[in-house]
């Protein structure tokens, strides 16, 4: 079992951020795409060190919202409603496919299709998702998906969510709000707070430490996992020292 610790952006030099850790998901490519020289670069300055993951383009998931201003002159400006919630429309796709092209210049391990509130557990989101899913290249390149609306929670709708995962998809939560369903050769954990839920949607307090109880914790539900290779990735505000004192629990 290979265990990779690292955190969902980076505030060190590519150089020093290898020195700490073996593994970064990539957040700035949801709000704009890198240059596939820049990508290129980043993971040449790792010295083939850091395992990548790369957070999908914005558009793909987000439907048009405040989100998209940071997109620049990548922001659609016509039919935006075939836009957002993974729908299997030619907009989408090629959306996919400059994606695609991002993660396999840094050797990604895996691409996280991270879903807004608002895609909630209904028969049109699901079939969406299984058709865009059907459709898309991977290229070797697994994908992740992390939902946040609580209906998918729902243990009337466990058979809809299996049948996304069913398609060769990595079931990405933070397992202090829900154990991952389907762990097979990789399982990817995502920290963001502390959890609290208003209504449907998922809510987290960035700003939380993590204490060291909630880090043994967390060691306690990645050593009852069976994945060969499982990400524990932290997307807090205190991601580096706390992602440090994890890694050093580990050891």
């Amino acid at each position: 079992m290979m265990r990779y610790v690292g955190c969902c952006s980076r505030r060190v030099t590519w150089q020093e951020y290898a020195r700490l850790f073996n593994a970064i998901e990539v957040d700035s490519t949801f709000y704009k795409l890198p240059r596939i020289k820049t990508a290129r670069r980043w993971f040449e300055s790792t010295s083939n060190i850091v395992r990548f993951s790369i957070k999908a383009f914005q558009c793909i998931t987000h439907p048009a919202g405040i989100t998209w201003r940071r997109a620049g002159a990548q922001r659609p400006t016509s039919n935006l409603e075939r836009y957002g919630h993974l729908k299997p429309t030619e907009e989408n796709f090629m959306l996919w496919d400059a994606t695609l092209a991002v993660c396999k210049a840094v050797n990604a391990r895996l691409c996280l299709l991270q879903l807004p509130p608002s895609f909630e557990c209904n028969d049109e989101h699901v079939n969406n998702a299984i058709a865009f899913l059907s459709s898309i290249r991977r290229d070797g390149i697994s994908i992740g998906i992390e939902l946040r609306n609580r209906s998918w929670m729902v243990e009337e709708n466990r058979g809809k969510l299996l049948s996304i995962l069913d398609r060769g998809v990595v079931h990405v939560t933070d397992p202090f709000t829900w154990i991952p369903l389907l762990v097979g050769n990789i399982a990817y954990l995502r920290m963001h707070g502390k959890l609290s839920i208003k209504g449907n949607t998922i809510r987290y307090d960035y700003s939380h430490i993590y204490s060291d109880d909630e880090l043994v914790r967390l060691k306690n539900i990645v050593d009852a996992l069976s994945a060969d290779e499982i990400f524990i990735m932290f997307n807090n505000i205190n991601m580096h020292d706390d992602a440090l004192r994890f890694k050093s629990l580990l050891s």
